[in-house]
């Protein structure tokens, strides 16, 4: 050829002839060697989640476009990322890829979660996704059917997969062991064993409960994991009987009695003055002679007990008359030292037996003090003036 330049492209000696305007030549030549490029790709273009890892072939010096020279180039935005390598022979190559990064679907199962009751607890996934759950299921509900730990991996339309997981625990039951009905007198202790806490009647307390009054009370107990067992308990609570008075409706030797303020699980004695007693509510007696009679009423419940005394006097009228009459009380019962007689309408005498009928004590007070007697059960006779019972009654004597 005659041009001006030679392309070379194959390894070879090659030489130019030149000549003057004088016609004269001359000639050089040189010995070229060809190397070919060195060859690699970093792949088609491509569309990732998250992030992308790009390799460089080994064999070469590496350069990236943000000037890293490493073999690896970690990409976690989208954009165009090319790499040149160089050879032993300083020959150089580059390619490029368009690489598109999706983020991760984002979303939680929630907290680890303790569970007092597992049946009908369900999990929710986030919607819009498809959904493979640790057991398989591809729906967007899980029902939970025992404490263990469920897993969900998401994918969304870029078939880009994320995963969470939660712990789901069977949270402890207290388990609560208690009478469902407490009875006593003037108030009611009300106990349990240990809990985390107690909620009585929906008010928080501890494990003791005092009740006033006869109610139903509900308990709920619970455990560290704030899982409760309830119970309704039954508080029965029962007083001594009350002052109240008595009648008396005569009709010359007959005569009706009547107490109209009797409560409920209260029982009552009345002594007629003759020897004769009843335990109806309002009993009849007939007297067999006109005059008077010491009468006693002993009204008695498990809480305690009173008399009411009264002096009857039948006279032969011919006229109804009514009668009424104040209670006689006895209290402290049980005592530690001291009794009290209170409401007799005469002074008289009081007469203490021990249990095995050996009489102790008498006294002509209304205040007997028995702290010198051993403890134990004791019966008190109480008479009047007149050697007339008006009233029995037990006394407990606990030190």
């Amino acid at each position: 050829s005659t041009n001006n330049t030679l392309s070379i492209n194959k390894t070879g000696v090659y030489w130019l002839e030149v000549t003057d305007k004088n016609t004269c030549k001359n000639r050089d030549s040189i010995d070229v060697t060809i190397h070919n490029l060195p060859q690699f790709s970093l792949g088609n273009d491509t569309a990732v989640c998250e992030s992308f890892t790009l390799n460089a072939p080994t064999g070469y010096t590496n350069f990236w476009n943000d000037n890293s020279t490493n073999n690896t180039l970690s990409i976690n935005k989208t954009g165009v990322y090319w790499l040149e390598i160089t050879d032993k022979n300083t020959c150089k190559n580059r390619d490029s890829i368009d690489v598109t990064i999706h983020d991760l679907p984002q979303f939680s199962l929630g907290n680890d979660t303790i569970l007092c009751e597992i049946k009908g607890f369900k999990i929710f996934a986030p919607v819009g996704f498809k959904y493979l759950w640790s057991n398989g299921d591809t729906s967007l509900t899980l029902q939970v059917a025992s404490p263990n730990t469920y897993t969900l991996a998401i994918t969304d339309g870029n078939n880009c997969m994320f995963t969470d997981s939660i712990n789901i625990y069977q949270g402890e039951i207290p388990k609560l062991v208690i009478n469902d009905t407490f009875k006593s007198c003037d108030s009611v202790l009300i106990y349990t064993s240990f809990f985390n806490k107690y909620m009585w009647n929906n008010v928080e307390g501890d494990s003791v409960f005092t009740s006033f009054q006869s109610e139903t009370i509900n308990l709920k107990v619970y455990s560290k994991d704030g899982c409760f067992t309830e119970a309704n308990i039954q508080s029965i609570v029962e007083f001594a009987p009350k002052e109240s008075s008595i009648e008396f409706e005569t009709n010359n030797l007959e005569v009706q009695f009547k107490y109209p303020n009797l409560e409920k699980n209260t029982s009552l004695v009345w002594y007629f003055g003759t020897g004769d007693s009843s335990t109806l509510t309002e009993p009849k007696f007939v007297y067999k002679n006109y005059g008077a009679y010491q009468v006693v009423l002993k009204i008695y419940n498990d809480c305690g007990e009173i008399y009411i005394d009264s002096v009857l006097n039948l006279q032969n009228t011919g006229m109804i008359s009514t009668i009424k009459s104040k209670p006689m009380i006895i209290y402290p019962n049980p005592t530690s030292d001291i009794i009290t007689i209170k409401g007799l309408s005469e002074k008289g005498f009081t007469y203490i037996y021990d249990s095995n009928g050996k009489l102790v004590k008498i006294s002509s007070e209304n205040e007997i003090n028995i702290v010198d007697l051993d403890e134990g059960i004791y019966y008190l006779k109480i008479f009047n003036n007149n050697n007339e019972i008006i009233g029995v009654t037990k006394v407990v004597l606990a030190k």
